[in-house]
């Protein structure tokens, strides 16, 4: 178990935190560094906990708002189709979730083609190799972050 520390979301390297998008009361957004999915999100709880059934009813309940927020957005900004959600732990021990936008066509944003080749399936495995630059990354980011403020 990695002490608060340790942990990647309590302290996170300097080269991630220029992807937060917002941060709720109980919970930050913060744009995935893999954007296979188009506005792929990563959403950690701000406070160490590596239990996820001791998510108090509060944080559940943001949660579901995040959720809706980040549905929404992405809906209106890329056409998302559908969302899957997921939480793991396997890698990093603190309670967070994953928000993955599905889309059942292709999506054309800032010249790049990103294509949901799991529709209908569940979205692993994907294609890891597909790296977006940090420049697109980041107009990514701001575009969520604008309709998210």
């Amino acid at each position: 178990m990695a002490t608060q520390l340790e942990c990647g979301f309590c302290n996170p390297p300097e080269k991630y935190q220029k992807f937060y998008i917002r941060d709720y009361g109980y919970w930050r957004v913060a744009l995935h560094e893999s954007q296979v999915y188009l506005g792929r999100c990563i959403i950690p709880l701000k406070r160490h906990l590596e239990d996820q059934s001791l998510v108090t009813p509060e944080e559940w309940m943001e949660m579901l708002q995040i959720t809706r927020d980040l549905w929404g957005v992405t809906k209106e900004l890329f056409g998302t189709g559908r969302f899957n959600l997921s939480t793991l732990g396997n890698e990093i021990n603190h309670t967070h979730f994953h928000f993955i936008p599905r889309y059942e066509k292709k999506v054309v944003f800032e010249g790049i083609t990103f294509r949901d080749d799991n529709w209908g399936k569940n979205y692993t495995p994907y294609n890891r190799g597909l790296l977006v630059p940090e420049e697109i990354q980041l107009k990514i980011r701001d575009a969520i972050k604008s309709e998210l403020a």
